[in-house]
């Protein structure tokens, strides 16, 4: 059941990430060559000059589609200050870094989120949210056979946990009313993948 609620009954402190900004720098006479703590680059130019980059550098992240008995999508539904809306989101979370595992991020974010465990935990995409400024990957997964547990949430955290069925889930993305990239990409790699095992 959908639950009204307004902007400012979201509205929470936000950290912005940190940046880390990186020069370019001329390699001989069209080739830029950026060097950054998570990889090298090599780019073309037509006019070498010397510019300013910045990215973010990110440690990676988890989503999950948890999926119940009935066929539902557990979904969250929480503000989020950098478009200053309320978001429908699948259950995510930041690494707690670089070495823990994807799998682990997922599982915890689950259960910390939606107070859920899932039996079933399994590896679907991955996505890079917006590698034009960060390195942020977030690897998603179906999570399935769910166990009832406790919600844990971060002190700064306030979501309403709501479910949908994926043709309702469907609805919303192509009338607007999801643009969460990780909801999306998820929802439509998984029903493509189920059409594939036909």
């Amino acid at each position: 059941m959908d639950v009204a609620i307004s902007k400012s009954d979201w509205r929470i402190k936000w950290k912005s990430s940190r940046y880390w900004e990186k020069n370019w720098h001329i390699r001989e006479e069209s080739s830029i060559f950026i060097n950054s703590p998570s990889f090298d680059m090599i780019y073309t130019s037509f006019n070498p000059s010397e510019v300013q980059w910045d990215h973010i550098e990110h440690k990676g992240a988890s989503a999950v589609l948890p999926i119940d008995d009935q066929g539902k999508v557990l979904t969250v539904m929480q503000y989020r200050g950098a478009i200053d809306d309320i978001m429908i989101e699948i259950p995510a979370g930041g690494r707690d870094s670089v070495e823990e595992d994807f799998a682990v991020c997922a599982a915890r974010e689950l259960e910390e989120e939606t107070g859920f465990r899932a039996n079933q935990l399994e590896h679907l995409v991955d996505i890079h949210t917006a590698a034009a400024y960060t390195s942020e990957k977030i690897a998603i997964y179906v999570a399935k056979d769910l166990i009832p547990t406790k919600q844990n949430l971060d002190e700064d955290e306030f979501v309403s946990i709501q479910r949908y069925s994926f043709e309702e889930l469907n609805e919303m993305i192509f009338s607007g009313k999801i643009t969460d990239s990780k909801t999306i990409a998820a929802v439509m790699a998984y029903q493509t993948q189920q059409q594939n095992k036909k």
